[in-house]
């Protein structure tokens, strides 16, 4: 809306106000008026413009807010409420269980683990923003049989104890044939225990024709059959859509915006977070929320995953820890 679109008003509002003393058209106007000068005022603000709060006044990025919440912008406003309740990263992360693997801004637990309900899992981020991490997090807390695809020498997932298979770019054609082979037989006969294939840089596994085909058959048939995809990739171009179409769970990290768009998805915005945590933005069966998690710690992967009871009475497994200077104490959380 235009500032001339108002001057109309504040004129007639004037004149009935010297003609016949009515003030109530002018006062109107001129209320108007004020509310759109100071919502002019913000739209040189960059987007990302840290909300900061300093002698009881708001500050957005170098900008001192007006008192009065009513003058700013609705935006403006949603981000600096927000900000002001926004509970810590570290205080929402310190009570989840093994089989969280993270939590919403409010306090919600999220869990990646696919199942029957939401089968398969795609990660989608670039090198560095915690994609093996929180694979590694997901595969520890799954209580079937679990093989490994990692083309990068599978340091991430070896020393799991549920880990009955890793495999190398040397093993893929062999690989293949045995998806084939567990998918046919599961058609045939009755199966008891389900399993999870984890595909790290799905990209580069692609490649290999046959592989490729094997993984895209469990992403089409896999559901039914106990059998379940955790993919991921630093981008989505390199993924066939018969693949992550079938995905019910789909996480971006740091990603592309025209990959998470393509998932459904907007890219979480992080702001001043600490190096070992992401906020990650992610779909869990139609379910659209963001979420932390934290990385850089090693996963505990010692204990048996056998009796689910146990691990659901353990108040710290994995243990993390890390010294807060503010508090002046070590403080232990779970990933």
């Amino acid at each position: 809306m235009s500032l001339l679109f108002l001057l109309p008003s504040a004129g007639y509002g004037l004149f009935l106000f010297i003609t016949q003393g009515n003030p109530i058209l002018l006062i109107m106007s001129g209320a108007m008026v004020l509310v759109y000068s100071q919502t002019m005022k913000y739209r040189d603000i960059p987007k990302d413009a840290s909300v900061s709060f300093s002698d009881e006044r708001v500050y957005l990025g170098d900008r001192r807010l007006p008192l009065l919440a009513i003058l700013w912008p609705g935006k403006i406003r949603n981000q600096v409420f927000e900000a002001a309740f926004k509970r810590n990263p570290r205080e929402l992360l310190a009570n989840i269980e093994i089989e969280d693997h993270g939590v919403t801004l409010a306090g919600e637990k999220v869990s990646l683990e696919p199942s029957d309900r939401s089968p398969h899992a795609i990660i989608i981020g670039p090198t560095g923003c915690g994609k093996t991490q929180l694979m590694r997090a997901v595969v520890n807390s799954f209580r079937g049989e679990v093989w490994a695809v990692d083309f990068k020498g599978g340091s991430g997932f070896r020393d799991f104890r549920n880990l009955a298979k890793l495999a190398s770019e040397a093993d893929a054609q062999m690989l293949a044939t045995e998806i084939n082979e567990l998918i046919n037989n599961r058609q045939r006969q009755m199966f008891s225990e389900s399993l999870l294939i984890v595909v790290d840089e799905l990209g580069e596994v692609m490649r290999h024709r046959e592989l490729a085909q094997a993984i895209e058959l469990v992403a089409a048939k896999g559901r039914s059959l106990g059998v379940f995809l955790l993919c991921a990739n630093q981008t989505l171009s390199q993924i066939p859509r018969t693949i992550w179409v079938n995905c019910a769970i789909r996480v971006v990290i740091r990603a592309d915006p025209v990959d998470a768009a393509q998932l459904g998805l907007k890219s979480a915005t992080e702001f001043d977070l600490p190096n070992d945590l992401r906020l990650a933005a992610a779909d869990i069966s139609g379910f659209k929320t963001q979420f932390y998690f934290q990385i850089g710690r090693e996963i505990n992967t010692g204990s048996s995953l056998d009796d689910h009871s146990a691990r659901k009475s353990s108040p710290v497994f994995p243990l993390l820890e890390f010294h807060d200077d503010e508090l002046e104490k070590t403080v232990s959380f779970r990933l």
